[in-house]
């Protein structure tokens, strides 16, 4: 294909073209873009933030699934995520990871709450890392 590498490192091939979108603080994604895909739903699969936790960055990310979005936030070593996910398969590969779900106090809108969502589910790397069910999804991103 000939495309460079953005600095990010992500590059997918076999596109029929390419495109590259830059995001906030120096991250940028390199799209492969099969067909017409529409400029606003490639900007939301693109779309992420960044947030300081206690001790790490954790970058969150919404992939639109049809009438739905799978959402998550991800460090360095592990995952919090909307189901949807595969927290098993995860834990195969020794990652940490969790599902987080609405409850009585909090929705699932946005990136933001689901920081503030309740952990459902967690696999076994995440539970020797102390992740509880009914802790918070912040809680448990600190301890991964």
């Amino acid at each position: 294909m000939g495309a460079s590498v953005p600095p990010c490192g992500i590059r997918l091939s076999g596109a029929v073209r390419t495109r590259t979108f830059g995001c906030a603080r120096r991250w940028c994604i390199h799209l492969s873009l099969h067909g017409d895909i529409p400029a606003a739903m490639a900007q939301q699969i693109l779309c992420h933030q960044r947030t300081r936790l206690s001790y790490k960055d954790a970058y969150g990310y919404v992939i639109p699934v049809g009438s739905t979005s799978l959402m998550a936030w991800v460090t360095d070593e592990g995952m919090i995520g909307t189901y949807g996910f595969d927290i098993e398969a995860l834990a195969n590969a020794g990652v940490p990871a969790a599902i987080v779900g609405a409850s009585e106090e909090s929705t699932l809108d946005d990136l933001d709450s689901l920081m503030d969502a309740e952990v459902k589910a967690a696999n076994l790397p995440a539970v020797q890392r102390r992740v509880e069910v009914g802790m918070s999804g912040r809680e448990a991103l600190n301890r991964m």
